[in-house]
């Protein structure tokens, strides 16, 4: 299944280390285990909180 929200890339744009998305990959997967869309809005929001952050 393709991904609906490219963290992915966008975590590339913004310069985010590979380990930095595995911890929020694991938080959303353990908070949505059974709904691919909802775990990576909470990743992409997780990852812009986080480069917002390092301003």
């Amino acid at each position: 299944m393709s991904p609906v929200f490219d963290y992915e890339t966008i975590s590339r744009n913004l310069h985010i280390s590979r380990d930095v998305i595995g911890k929020f990959e694991k938080e959303a997967m353990n908070e949505f285990p059974q709904d691919n869309m909802l775990r990576e809005l909470h990743i992409l929001r997780a990852l812009k909180a986080y480069a917002s952050t390092r301003k």
